[in-house]
């Protein structure tokens, strides 16, 4: 089956088994790769199995570029702020901080909403901007089934993943490191 968290409500367990099976195949992929999935990290290029075992697709034919233009035709939302031709692994880890953030508010309609502008800084950071708030943009169909602390530290990662900068973003073995310290995160 493919993610989508719209079809049903994911319980906080399963968002984040999930967010760690797509970082455990990135940093594979990047640990012997050592080159973006640029143009094929989506939410729609991850398909989950029975026990919802994330697997990434890994579409290089399937890109498509608009007539003699080098720009990608995917969703903007997932598009990090590098110049083009300048992605890199960490651009993959900007799109999979977009990825968490869609799993943590349960709807890509949440991020396109608050979306302005193609600048991080513009329409992530207020969304995160505020520790004490995150609980406002939480997958409202969750109620108050999930670990307040584990949301916030899931906040913070988002924020690490998605500089500007991104040299000041994380490796993917890094977020996966924190990725399963926030698993552990029970209150």
């Amino acid at each position: 089956m493919f993610l989508s968290t719209e079809e049903q409500v994911l319980p906080w367990e399963i968002r984040i088994k999930i967010a760690i099976g797509i970082a455990q195949g990135l940093a594979f992929i990047h640990s012997i790769k050592n080159s973006s999935l640029f143009q094929e990290l989506r939410m729609h290029n991850i398909m989950l199995d029975e026990q919802y075992n994330a697997k990434l697709l890994y579409l290089e034919s399937h890109i498509q570029y608009m007539e003699a233009e080098t720009r990608w035709m995917g969703d903007i939302i997932y598009t990090p702020p590098e110049p083009e031709g300048c992605e890199e692994i960490k651009s993959d880890v900007y799109t999979f901080g977009v990825i968490l953030l869609e799993l943590l508010t349960g709807s890509k309609d949440t991020i396109r909403n608050a979306k302005r502008s193609t600048s991080s800084h513009d329409w992530i950071s207020p969304l995160l901007s505020d520790a004490h708030k995150i609980g406002e943009i939480v997958d409202p169909r969750l109620g108050n089934n999930y670990p307040v602390n584990a949301v916030t530290q899931m906040g913070t990662l988002i924020r690490r993943c998605t500089k500007w900068d991104m040299k000041k973003r994380p490796l993917m073995q890094q977020v996966l490191d924190t990725l399963n310290y926030i698993a552990e995160i029970m209150d």
